[in-house]
C-alpha cells in the first residue's frame, strides 16, 4: 500500500506498507485494432499493477499518460504478463493498450 504523508520539510513523501490491499479486476479485450484504449485512468496511490496478454497476437501497454502505439511501451507477447511486482516501475498514470485486432483479451490488476 502506498501511503502520502508530509515530512518535517513540508515535502510531501510516499511511503510503501506491507498491509492487504484490495485487487480491481480490470480485464478487458481489444474493443477496434489499432486503436488506443484505456484499461484504468490515473490512480495516485495505486501500489501496483500486473497485466497478462492472454490472446495470441501482441499487445502494447502504455502508462506514461499518453495513448498506446504499435511498436511503442512494454511489448507483450501472447501468454505473457509485465508487473510492478516482477520489478516493473509502478507508475500512477492511466494505463493504455493497443492490439492489431479486435477481440485480443487480456487480464489486469491492480491495487
Amino acid at each position: 500500500m502506498l501511503i502520502s504523508v508530509t515530512d518535517a520539510n513540508g515535502v510531501s513523501q510516499t511511503v510503501v506498507t506491507q498491509t492487504q490491499e484490495s485487487i480491481s479486476v480490470l480485464d478487458g479485450s481489444i474493443t477496434t485494432g489499432n486503436v488506443s484504449q484505456t484499461i484504468t485512468v490515473g490512480v495516485p496511490l495505486r501500489s501496483g499493477w500486473l497485466f497478462q496478454n492472454t490472446s495470441s497476437s501482441t499487445l502494447y501497454v502504455e502508462d506514461v499518460n499518453s495513448a498506446a502505439a504499435i511498436g511503442k511501451g512494454y511489448q507483450v507477447a501472447a501468454g505473457q504478463m509485465i508487473s510492478t511486482y516482477l520489478g516493473l516501475p509502478n507508475s500512477a498514470n492511466a494505463i493504455q493498450v493497443i492490439g492489431a485486432t479486435a477481440g485480443q483479451n487480456f487480464t489486469f490488476r491492480q491495487w
